[in-house]
């Protein structure tokens, strides 16, 4: 994809050279991160030490915040969406929906969702 050689790729690695600027842009498209994030190991440290949240820290959260939303996409248009059932098992977030409703369908269909919660 980025019409590079295997050498080129080895020696980013090794820290021996860094891809050019065009490279950078395209890595950071496809892997969806900032140049920044790609160059820093800094960074990257830290997002992996981010990762360690646990279920529990995450349902602690959104109920502190005590809104939060859910967001869909339907026919390629997003939707959000308040919820007020939220619960835990230690092991995943539950969040609650009626069967009746149009939402529960929705995530039937495509159960790739966004959360967005806050605290006003």
């Amino acid at each position: 994809m980025l019409q590079v050689s295997r050498q080129s790729v080895s020696r980013w690695e090794m820290d021996v050279t860094f891809p050019e600027t065009d490279k950078l842009i395209k890595l950071s498209r496809m892997y969806e991160c900032s140049i920044d994030f790609l160059l820093n190991e800094n960074l990257q440290e830290k997002e992996e030490r981010d990762m360690s949240t646990s279920i529990e820290d995450c349902y602690q959260f959104i109920r502190d915040c005590g809104y939060f939303f859910l967001a869909t996409s339907v026919d390629n248009q997003p939707k959000l969406r308040p919820f007020g059932m939220i619960y835990t098992d230690g092991k995943s977030i539950y969040f609650a929906t009626d069967m009746r409703k149009s939402v529960f369908t929705e995530l039937k269909e495509n159960s790739n969702i966004e959360l967005a919660s806050y605290n006003p």
